[in-house]
């Protein structure tokens, strides 16, 4: 994607070409019985840090093991937490999406997730020994679908250190003909720490809200026609402090066909703390092969 920065008067100021989540991978799967399956897959991003970087390293993004049947899903490895995938899935191109509580990946983990009719319920557990703790995190999500709506929630308890809070989320959907509206809500006790908290991905201030309960809340409308897709985003980030933000996305989508895909977005932050407000002007292109 090509990407002008306006930092509102920063020094931060550019016009670059940005990697909007490259990635490589491979999925493989085989069926262990009529109603049984194993699968594995393994991606690794093409880019660090988001930039187009000549010779830089492959990072991984995911490396699990999957079996699903009868009794469930379970999946074993690097992957998506539960959170991302029931409360704070990105809904623009650029999978940044800022505003949004939580992280996307994480290593160690265990996840669970099992449908029953209308309804899906997911646990998910993270180990990793080597910090002193048998269990850094522990998830529960559930999701209720019908063809017009769609409910979900997701809570996740830190227990990693001395601080111990916990990260809750909910997120609406309503669908009718071409049209789509989400909501979603999230917030950080003020003892939560396990996972970074932004109020941006272009450098909010948001130091003075350690220590504080932290909320974001967005809504989101998406209109498709054919092969054009209209949709926006508004989102805000609070807490105790005077250190408030918003940020409000527009983008529109051509989809050329079923891989390839063309998108030109703008996003304006505010905030009430006084801090530089920086527009993001955005033309990028997806092939998926």
């Amino acid at each position: 994607a090509l990407q002008d920065l306006d930092t509102d008067g920063g020094k931060d100021d550019a016009l670059d070409i940005e990697d909007r989540f490259s990635r490589l991978g491979l999925l493989g799967a085989t069926d262990l019985t009529e109603v049984t399956t194993l699968a594995g897959r393994i991606e690794y991003g093409l880019a660090a840090f988001g930039d187009l970087e000549q010779g830089a390293d492959l990072n991984l993004r995911q490396a699990y093991l999957e079996f699903d049947g009868p009794l469930g899903n379970l999946r074993i490895g690097t992957q998506d937490l539960l959170w991302h995938r029931y409360v704070r899935g990105a809904y623009l191109s650029d999978a940044l999406d800022s505003l949004r509580h939580g992280a996307i990946r994480d290593d160690d983990l265990v996840q669970y997730n099992q449908q029953l009719d209308r309804f899906r319920f997911g646990a998910e557990l993270s180990f990793e020994g080597e910090d002193g703790e048998d269990i850094n995190q522990g998830s529960l999500g559930i999701e209720y679908k019908t063809d017009v709506y769609k409910l979900q929630a997701a809570v996740l308890k830190d227990n990693l250190g001395e601080d111990k809070g916990t990260l809750t989320g909910l997120r609406g959907w309503w669908f009718r003909d071409a049209w789509a509206w989400s909501a979603f809500y999230h917030r950080s006790s003020e003892d939560f720490d396990l996972y970074f908290v932004s109020g941006g991905h272009v450098g909010a201030r948001t130091a003075s809200c350690n220590d504080q309960e932290r909320d974001t809340g967005g809504i989101y409308g998406r209109y498709r026609n054919g092969t054009h897709q209209y949709h926006a985003r508004v989102a805000a980030f609070d807490c105790e402090a005077d250190s408030a933000e918003e940020s409000s996305k527009f983008e529109y989508i051509n989809y050329i066909n079923d891989q390839a895909r063309l998108w030109a977005s703008f996003e304006q932050i505010s905030s009430a703390s006084g801090v530089p407000e920086p527009s993001i002007g955005e033309v990028g292109f997806r092939f998926d092969f």
